[in-house]
Order: C-alpha cells, then structure tokens, then sequence
C-alpha cells in the first residue's frame, strides 16, 4: 500500500509516462514470443521424452526451485534430429544468501526413429545436469543424480495421452542401469497433467515419484507447477518447482 501512495503523489505526466513504459514493455514481449515457435515438449518434470527441437530452432527453461534457486537450460536444434544443450545452475539467486554459480553442464540428444503407429519413438542422449548438487569428499555430486547416457521411447498410446519409458546410468564405475517412466495427459489445449517415477533401480529401491501441471499460455510459451518426489525418497521433503518454457528461431 506504501508503494501505492508513492506512486499515486506523483505528478499525472509522469505516472501516465510510466504507464506507458509499462505498456510499451508487456506489448514488445507479447511480440517476442509471438514469434516463438511451437514444438512438442522435449521432457517432462526430470525425465527426457524422444521429442527434439527442430533443426534452426531453440529453446530456453528456467527452473525455479527452492532456497531461491534457479537453473537455466538453452538448446539448440543442429539438424533435423540433433539438439545440443547447455545448463547453469545458480542456488541462492533470490534471496539474501550469496550467490552461488555452479559449473555449467550439457546435454545432447539424438533421435534416431521417429516411430510408427505400432512402434514408438527412440532417443539417445546424454545429460550431466542433477538436482541439489552438494559436495562429498571433494567431489561434485547430486542428490537427485544427472541422467547420464540414456536411451528413452515415446508413444501416444490414448487420444492426447503419451507414455515415456527409458533407461540411463550415470555412473559407470557402479554399472548400474536405472529406469524411469513418464505419463502425460493433454486435458485441454491449455492443460496438461504430468506424472513420472525416476530413479528406479529395485522395486523397493531408491526412486521418486514427481507430478505437476503445465499451463500452455501461448503455442509457444507454457509455465509449468510441480511437486517432486512426492514420497520423500530423499529424505529432504517434498519440493514445489517452477517452470517457463519457451521456444524460437534463430
């Protein structure tokens, strides 16, 4: 309400001057991602689908979470089937901690089938971006572990309903292979309802539950709220995320 009085006692041109900027400003974004273009979403909430961006194309993420952290992911469609990405992350970027960068990290995936109406879609990629990065022994690790290389399928099985299925190990030393699957449901051409289980090594193993909901505001510009690791496999309690999603042209 202060803020309020102090911008209401000021002068009328001025604060119709401001209005203006403000305008000026919502309309130069409304334009900007006008001209993003639409693609079909290349993960879920943690896990990769086998969708790609396409050749001349990119895409940023930015993936708020808690502590006021913040990762950003940018990638690059090189070629019909190739992307090739980069990721930052940045813990303590809201708040009054300081400010941490991490080293950055990258991703690249290769779709290798598109699929057909009885098969699904492949992809192979690698990924070195985790989640909760802490330090052990002088050692970079995550809590939430980076995928790794890994192999995943894609495949509409209902009307507007997609099943992700994959494998990854990020760890070569141990040889262990993990599992994840995905399930997304388009209730509405604005919503859309995202569950999956990652991490899955034994049945009674170390994994996670996630599920969340993206709100596609624009064909080109989706936010998106989740809730990760709903039965506390970590220990750490649940956590709710933050997503903006957009894609464009080069």
């Amino acid at each position: 309400m202060k803020k309020l009085s102090i911008f209401c006692s000021l002068p009328f041109a001025l604060r119709s001057l401001l209005l203006a900027l403000c305008s000026w400003l919502f309309a130069l974004c409304s334009l900007l991602f006008a001209n993003l273009l639409s693609a079909q979403p290349i993960e879920l909430i943690d896990i990769p689908t086998a969708e790609v961006i396409e050749a001349n194309h990119y895409g940023a993420n930015f993936r708020i979470y808690k502590h006021g952290g913040i990762v950003s992911h940018f990638l690059f469609g090189i070629g019909k089937r190739v992307n090739l990405g980069i990721s930052v992350d940045v813990t303590n970027f809201i708040g009054i901690e300081t400010i941490n960068l991490k080293e950055p990290k990258f991703q690249i995936k290769f779709r290798f089938y598109d699929g057909t109406l009885k098969v699904p879609a492949f992809a192979l990629g690698y990924d070195t971006q985790g989640y909760h990065y802490y330090m052990e022994n002088n050692e970079e690790k995550y809590l939430y572990p980076q995928k790794g290389l890994y192999l995943v399928a894609t495949r509409e099985i209902f009307p507007q309903t997609e099943l992700h299925l994959g494998l990854n190990i990020y760890d070569f030393k141990e040889q262990q292979f993990r599992a994840f699957l995905g399930f997304s449901w388009t209730i509405t051409e604005q919503f859309s309802f995202l569950l999956e289980t990652d991490g899955i090594y034994k049945l009674e193993g170390d994994k996670w539950v996630n599920t969340g909901f993206r709100y596609q505001h624009t064909p080109q510009l989706a936010l998106e709220l989740s809730l990760r690791d709903l039965t506390d496999n970590k220990k750490i309690g649940s956590e709710r995320i933050l997503k903006v999603n957009y894609k464009g042209k080069f």
